[in-house]
């Protein structure tokens, strides 16, 4: 296992083009909090050649899950964060995530799923049990506190929140039996859980719109997206089981093909296996699906090859569409064998 890690640490290097992070004279810096943030010595030299503001070049998390004042420095185009088994690698991803739209509880609601990698498992947990959570809270605390900055071309500078929990009577339905024997559904009173967030954010100039917003989670209860604001940082996020999800691999490889970005697709699949000669999209039973086709004509889907190849397809997808927004991938590594790390990437 000690030297999985350190063949992944030597690949992670050789993309990077720096010396392996085992080595005493790495270029890595230790936060103060003993995590990690390593920024490439090649991308370094590129930023002091470039003028353009990147949208984010420092991160600042006073408080967000379990990272308390955290501060990543001088972020470059391409940044990787290196840290252990739960260091809070995934949680500075999520607190940069939110900077999409504070202000929308649809974007706390799907941060705060990310970890999930089914709607089935996420209703394993209340949505107000996971909220909760970002802001490092318990059932034996009353409320939290997030508090999140960053530099850069992002139009909003800062989001904080505060977490309170509620306790209440809501509007629900049960199932009654009447005089007859004949059931029927009734609206009644149930006692559920809830959160009050209230958010505020800072931009970096003034506008119209309100800076400051509170919004209401039950349990049981949909949450509604509020009106884009204008100037949003668009921001995605690949999750290590995104590639698993098949309808959305289909749709984003269609999308592909209809802006004429899937070359750079297939070819990333050949690097893994030569043999391919090109991907496309068939029905063979009522679901579309993607299927690749080998030099010799035969057509297999893409759920019968390994679990590395679906996961660079979906890399590859994402990267060809980050024109003019972040891209942020939690665990690069997941599914790609280490000998292929430096051709991947």
């Amino acid at each position: 296992m000690l030297r999985k890690r350190s063949e992944r640490n030597r690949a992670v290097a050789r993309i990077c083009g720096r010396t392996p992070l085992d080595r005493p004279d790495a270029h890595v810096r230790r936060l103060q909090t003993g995590r990690t943030y390593s920024p490439c010595s090649s991308h370094a030299k590129l930023r002091r050649r470039e003028p353009m503001v990147r949208p984010f070049e420092s991160l600042k998390v006073k408080s967000f899950r379990g990272l308390q004042g955290v501060s990543l420095e001088e972020l470059g185009r391409i940044n990787i964060l290196v840290g252990g088994t739960n260091s809070g690698k995934t949680s500075a991803l999520e607190a940069l995530a939110i900077f999409q739209d504070p202000l929308d509880p649809l974007t706390w609601v799907h941060v705060a799923n990310q970890r999930e990698p089914s709607p089935l498992a996420a209703q394993m947990t209340s949505a107000v049990d996971r909220l909760a959570v970002l802001f490092k809270s318990t059932d034996n605390d009353a409320g939290g506190r997030v508090d999140v900055a960053a530099t850069g071309r992002t139009p909003l500078k800062s989001y904080s929140a505060t977490m309170s929990r509620l306790l209440a009577m809501r509007p629900g339905h049960d199932l009654v039996e009447d005089e007859t024997g004949f059931t029927r559904e009734v609206e009644v009173e149930v006692e559920r859980r809830g959160l009050e967030i209230d958010v505020s954010i800072e931009t970096a100039q003034m506008t119209f719109f309100e800076n400051r917003s509170p919004f209401y989670v039950w349990e049981r209860e949909s949450v509604q997206r509020r009106p884009a604001r204008a100037g949003r940082m668009p921001i995605r996020t690949v999750t290590p089981y995104d590639h698993w999800l098949r309808p959305n691999l289909t749709k984003e490889f269609t999308d592909a093909v209809l802006a004429g970005e899937d070359h750079d697709a297939i070819a990333l699949l050949r690097k893994c296996d030569p043999r391919i000669a090109k991907a496309h999209i068939l029905t063979p039973q009522q679901e579309p699906m993607l299927w690749l086709q080998d030099q010799a004509g035969v057509n297999l889907p893409i759920t019968s090859f390994g679990d590395g190849m679906r996961r660079v397809l979906k890399l590859a997808l994402e990267i060809s569409r980050a024109s003019n927004s972040v891209l942020m991938i939690d665990e690069v590594e997941t599914g790609i064998h280490v000998s292929m790390l430096q051709d991947v990437f």
